[in-house]
């Protein structure tokens, strides 16, 4: 009698047992034991099942009914084929001669290794949205991936998800995708979940920010200039003081400040529009915070293609406390337009490049890029969209994704 080896236990081996066995050919299964069907949490619509059924158990079914034909099944892994008179397979427990050999190992996935994924296979990790999208109806997804089979399974989602969410996991973006999928570049941490995934951690990672290019250098943040600039100027005067730390060189440069001359007349050029104003300071910021705490900016987003103008007029010195303590604290913007509270002291204008000069003939204006003080005959500020690359932690990123999912 003819005998025929087969390695494998998946649902292709076990279906050519079947045949081979009920053919009359003496047929032996070699096993590692469970495969990749074993880990499908369900299994619905099957022809056959009424119900749905679990991989684990189809699996099961599959190898009694094989067994029922008189299939043999052998717990063991094989290492080896060779051939003399007839082929022999070679196993961790020894060889088995055989007249034919059918290979039905599968294929194994190139599976990212990211903590807590291989554990949820079946329980939320999914390889195929053809086949499983039907399960995550209603459902937010994430699809690992960055180029067309990640396409292909985004595709399959849209129409029965609540949403997609494509994580790059580190790799370039290498397919256009639908604009209503939401794109997460960071490294993964983890897949979360015990028995089923609940969510993934992401890591820290790149964003890409605009700069600006200033008289000063390069500026991230914010180029200002006025009465915040002269006092930041004035600092290194009073720590050369002995025992005068930051804070107290801080407070004396201020009061400095606020005992001389307040105020300039400042020529603006704002995206081609010019005025002249009573100034008592001016910052042109791409960034919210600069100068130990100051929100100037409270809307601003460092990725948006503009610079938030905001021009103080000059007031009295008994109506500057009050006015610096509205501008440190953001309560003089809201909802993209100044409050009715600092509409007559401040002027706010978006824009792409910002040039300023003193039009009072008091010679220069000090300003400063970033902390970068020095006095200045005039100053422009020009944006360079998406210029600067920067490493966030993981807080300060998820913060930034944040915002950048709201604008």
């Amino acid at each position: 009698m003819s005998n025929i080896v087969i390695i494998g236990s998946g649902p292709a081996g076990v279906s050519a047992a079947l045949y081979t066995a009920r053919a009359g050919v003496d047929t032996t299964v070699l096993t590692r034991g469970p495969g990749a069907l074993d880990r499908a949490e369900e299994i619905q619509n099957y022809y056959g099942f009424a119900a749905p059924i679990s991989g684990a158990e189809l699996e099961r079914q599959g190898i009694e009914g094989a067994k029922a034909v008189g299939v043999k099944f052998v717990a063991t892994e094989a290492v080896g084929l060779t051939y003399t008179d007839k082929l022999t397979v070679e196993t961790l427990d020894g060889d088995y001669p055989a007249d034919a050999v059918i290979l039905a190992t599968g294929a194994a996935r190139a599976v990212p290794r990211i903590p807590g994924l291989a554990g949820l296979e079946g329980h939320g990790v999914s390889y195929c949205a053809t086949c499983d999208a039907f399960f995550y109806r209603g459902r937010d997804v994430a699809v690992v991936g960055s180029g067309e089979y990640a396409l292909h399974e985004v595709q399959a989602l849209l129409p029965v998800a609540s949403s997609v969410t494509l994580l790059l996991n580190g790799a370039p973006l290498a397919a256009q995708f639908p604009p209503e999928v939401t794109v997460r570049p960071e490294k993964i941490d983890a897949v979360l979940g015990e028995q089923k995934v609940t969510g993934v951690q992401l890591a820290g990672g790149e964003v890409d920010i605009d700069l600006m290019q200033t008289d000063l250098g390069l500026s991230a943040t914010i180029c200002a200039a006025g009465l915040d600039a002269q006092v930041a100027y004035g600092i290194p005067q009073f720590r050369r003081i002995p025992f005068c730390g930051g804070e107290m060189a801080y407070a004396l440069s201020i009061v400095k400040q606020l005992c001389g001359h307040i105020g300039r007349n400042v020529t603006f050029t704002i995206d081609g529009e010019e005025l002249t104003v009573d100034c008592l300071m001016c910052a042109v910021c791409n960034g919210r915070t600069y100068g130990g705490g100051f929100y100037a900016a409270p809307e601003a987003q460092p990725d948006d293609g503009w610079l938030d103008v905001f021009i103080i007029r000059r007031v009295s010195r008994l109506t500057i406390a009050r006015l610096l303590g509205m501008y440190k604290s953001g309560r003089h913007f809201r909802n993209g337009e100044l409050t009715e509270q600092a509409k007559p002291y401040f002027i706010y204008r978006r824009a792409k490049c910002v040039s300023l000069r003193p039009a009072d003939g008091r010679g220069p204006i000090v300003a400063t890029a970033d902390g970068e003080c020095a006095p200045c005959d005039a100053i422009t500020a020009q944006l360079k969209p998406l210029a600067g690359r920067v490493l966030l932690p993981k807080p300060a990123y998820e913060r930034f994704m944040a915002q950048r999912a709201n604008v």
